[in-house]
């Protein structure tokens, strides 16, 4: 993954940066100087100047993005971690953890160490390869003061070439999926030596996807423990272990992996394992902010698929399409997740037929047509996305407004994460669920209304308000959602050419807006670079003109084919 022409703000992106501390107290009472001065310091203890041991090239990033102040798991976990101390991290979605180990891991990298021949200095684990591309461009975007720093993505589902080759030429950080990781370890292409800090992201997801043989075996590369006289044995490494949920079976990882782990959360610090142990039975639906968060389940009558479908279409029908925010900004996409493969594709079909530009995201999709998928998700191309839980954890798109489960699931924790992809970084956010209120023993056990009790009495006991669905006769239901707003403004171009061709998102701007192919500045969306492939938003009305103009124009003193993406 590369940049892109306006860098996602990773405390936006991940929780943003909340002011509101520092606003109460310059509009404070001015004879209440006690409380003034009171939220004055935390207002500092909040900012990432206060973290004196921060290198001055991370300042300088964090400076150039606009980041200044920390989130609650940034100012609780970056103090322990820039102290070298094993922590373990659990926080609601969004809350801005990426940042918080990315600037841990990276503030121990020594840039004059060869790391040729892959002898990484930092190993991030991740789950999925989807959310490992996502590590990749945050860890980099942190690191742009870091003159030569290299960020490597060992992932499967790609040829294992290039990163074999990436890996030679030297990677000061790594992120990977368990199983590429494992399988360059066993090859001795990838080496652990010299690794300084080890980080687990999505820890519960990588228990639950079936890779905790993996993870075990990676262990064991690890570099042993040094000895010295005064300290006796001490080891090579940290550990930073990141869970939305925390079970037995992460606990159990925690204690193979980490020495002493500090316990920092979006609640307390728990300082030891007694407090740990305590902590183990929260459930994840406490990591969902639901001051934030509308949800609600709509009923309907009948088994089949038709009744579930007309229920879908009432509700982008009726959804206010909109995304608010504190600030007033709005944005328009959803996800709809669904149990199946054959459900995620029969419903994208579904939509498509009636207008909708929805495309589906599923584990039977190449690795090619997947990244393909979601660069149209991200850049607003494609408004709605029909998934599989692939895309429930981890994933971390901006603007969507609107999560619908289609069908719930058994796992109470499966739904939390669905829902909690919407509400993020201070959104306001929707999460309807469709349930079938004939149903008597669903597809995995238990009839769903039984689930949706058991997601209520996940939340406290408060229940999730219930609506019946009406559904209309005939031909009377909504079928044109083209109308209702999912339809797409914009298109997509692929640039055969990349990160690796030296190419900028603002060479991209300059020559598609240049007198050469003539689109207004205002016509051009997102541009993202990635490593041997751009792609560029452009409003739908001028992507002909646009996509024609930029293949016959040179970007970096060289002409790339350019496609316009319409499938």
């Amino acid at each position: 993954m590369g940049r892109v022409v306006r860098p996602c703000s990773l405390l936006a992106a991940e929780g943003s940066s909340d002011g509101s501390d520092g606003a109460a107290a310059a509009n404070a009472d001015d004879n209440d100087s006690d409380n003034s001065d009171e939220k004055l310091h935390e207002k500092d203890n909040r900012s990432f100047s206060s973290l004196e041991v921060l290198r001055p090239e991370l300042l300088q990033s964090l400076e150039r993005l606009g980041h200044k102040t920390m989130t609650t798991i940034q100012k609780k976990s970056l103090p322990l971690a820039l102290a070298g101390k094993d922590v373990i991290g659990k926080a609601k979605t969004g809350s801005g953890k990426t940042a918080a180990f990315g600037l841990a891991l990276l503030q121990k990298i020594d840039l004059t160490m060869d790391n040729r021949r892959g002898r990484p200095q930092a190993i991030v684990l991740s789950p999925t390869r989807e959310l490992a591309q996502q590590l990749v461009t945050s860890i980099r975007t942190l690191a742009t003061s870091m003159n030569g720093l290299r960020v490597v993505a060992l992932t499967g589902g790609m040829p294992s070439r290039d990163q074999r080759a990436g890996l030679k030429l030297g990677a000061h950080v790594v992120v990977a999926t368990p199983g590429r990781c494992l399988q360059l370890l066993e090859d001795g292409c990838l080496h652990m030596v010299v690794v300084s800090t080890l980080v687990m992201d999505e820890a519960d997801t990588l228990l639950d996807m079936g890779f905790e043989e993996e993870v075990n075996r990676i262990l064991h590369f690890l570099p042993s423990s040094s000895h010295n006289e005064k300290e006796g044995n001490r080891r090579c490494y940290q550990t930073l272990l990141f869970s939305a949920t925390w079970g037995n079976r992460v606990e159990q990882l925690s204690k193979r992996v980490q020495h002493q782990p500090e316990m920092v959360s979006d609640g307390v610090v728990s300082q030891n394992q007694k407090d740990i142990q305590a902590s183990a039975s929260s459930t994840a639906a406490a990591q969902v902010d639901r001051s934030l968060l509308h949800q609600s389940a709509l009923l309907f009558t009948g088994n089949d698929d038709n009744a579930r479908l007309a229920a879908l279409s009432h509700v982008l029908a009726t959804s206010n399409n909109i995304a608010a925010t504190k600030n007033g900004s709005s944005s328009s996409s959803c996800i709809i997740f669904c149990e199946t493969r054959a459900q995620c594709n029969s419903v994208s079909d579904f939509l498509r037929v009636r207008g909708v530009s929805a495309l589906p995201l599923h584990g039977e999709l190449e690795q090619n047509d997947r990244e393909k998928t979601l660069v149209r998700f991200r850049n607003k191309t494609c408004r709605i996305l029909v998934a599989t839980n692939v895309a429930s954890r981890g994933l971390d798109v901006d603007g969507v407004g609107l999560v619908i489960c289609y069908e719930l699931n058994k796992d109470v924790d499966v739904h939390v994460h669905r829902v909690g992809r919407t509400a993020r970084a201070e959104s306001l956010g929707e999460a309807v669920s469709l349930v079938s209120a004939s149903s008597v023993e669903g597809r995995k056990g238990g009839s769903e209304i039984q689930r949706l009790d058991a997601i209520d009495e996940a939340f406290g006991g408060e229940s999730i308000p219930r609506n019946m669905h009406k559904q209309k006769k005939g031909n009377e239901e909504d079928d044109d959602l083209k109308e209702k707003g999912w339809a797409a403004d914009w298109s997509t171009l692929l640039v055969m050419g990349g990160r690796k061709d030296k190419i900028r998102p603002g060479d991209v701007l300059g020559a598609i807006s240049s007198d050469n192919v003539g689109i207004e500045g205002a016509d051009v969306g997102k541009i993202e670079v990635m490593d041997r492939r751009t792609w560029v938003a452009v409003r739908t009305s001028v992507a002909k003109k646009a996509a024609e103009g930029l293949g016959k124009s040179k970007i970096k003193k060289r002409k790339f084919r350019v496609h316009l993406i319409d499938s």
